[in-house]
C-alpha cells in the first residue's frame, strides 16, 4: 500500500515537471485557417452525391510590392496609337449619264414694216355680171348666176345681195319674171373692215317670146 501512494506522488511529480517544461517551451505559430470552397450543387442534380472536391491549397504569402516610379511620357507616340485604318478601296461608280439640255430656239421677232393702207372698197357700174341663166317651164321667169363686181380693200371678202347672209364665194342666185329688170341690193365686206353697199338695177336677158296661157 505505501508503494502505490509513493508511485502516485511521483506521477505527480512528473506530471507537474513535465507541465512545467511545457509552460516554457516556445509555443509554435497558429497554422493559417485553410479557405473551404463550398460547390454550388443546381438543383437537378441535388439527388446526385456531390463529387469530391480538392481541397484549397494553402494560400502562399505575398510580399508588397515596391512602388514603381510611372513611366517618363515621351513626345513621340507608340506605333500602335500613331497608326491609322486604311480606308477600304472605292466601290466602282457608274459614270453619270450625260443629259442632253435644250437649246433654246431663236424665236424671230417681227419686225414693223411699211403695210400701205388699203384702198377704198367699191362696188362698180353696174356692179355685177351674169353667169349663167335659164327660162323656168311654163312660166313667164328666168333663174340663173350673178357675180358682184368691186374693186378695193383686202382680201378675203365676203358678199350678199337681197339682204342674205353673207357667204365667201362671190356666186348668187337671182331669180325674176318677165322681161323687165329688176333692183338688188348688193353688200360686200373686205378682211381690213370695209364695208361697201350698192343697189343694182339686173336688167332680163330673156324676154317670153308668148304669152303661156292660163
Amino acid at each position: 500500500m505505501p508503494q502505490k501512494r509513493y508511485a502516485l506522488i511521483l506521477l505527480s511529480l512528473i506530471a507537474l515537471v513535465a507541465g512545467i517544461l511545457a509552460c516554457n517551451a516556445p509555443q509554435p505559430a497558429a497554422p493559417t485557417p485553410r479557405a473551404t470552397v463550398t460547390p454550388f450543387v443546381p438543383p437537378s442534380s441535388a439527388t446526385e452525391p456531390p463529387s469530391p472536391q480538392p481541397a484549397a491549397t494553402e494560400a502562399a504569402p505575398t510580399e508588397p510590392l515596391a512602388p514603381t516610379e510611372p513611366a517618363e511620357a515621351t513626345d513621340s507616340p507608340s506605333p500602335a496609337a500613331t497608326a491609322t485604318p486604311t480606308p477600304p478601296p472605292p466601290l466602282p461608280t457608274k459614270p453619270p449619264t450625260a443629259v442632253p439640255t435644250a437649246v433654246p430656239t431663236a424665236v424671230p421677232t417681227a419686225t414693223p414694216t411699211d403695210v400701205p393702207p388699203a384702198t377704198p372698197l367699191e362696188i362698180g357700174n353696174p356692179g355685177y355680171e351674169i353667169v349663167d341663166w335659164q327660162p323656168v317651164p311654163d312660166k313667164r321667169e328666168w333663174e340663173g348666176h350673178i357675180r358682184l363686181i368691186f374693186s378695193g380693200g383686202s382680201p378675203p371678202f365676203q358678199s350678199s345681195i337681197g339682204h342674205r347672209d353673207p357667204q365667201d364665194e362671190n356666186l348668187h342666185e337671182f331669180r325674176y319674171s318677165d322681161c323687165r329688170g329688176a333692183p338688188v341690193r348688193a353688200d360686200v365686206w373686205s378682211a381690213d373692215g370695209q364695208h361697201a353697199f350698192r343697189d343694182l338695177w339686173v336688167a332680163s336677158p330673156w324676154c317670153p317670146t308668148s304669152t303661156p296661157t292660163p
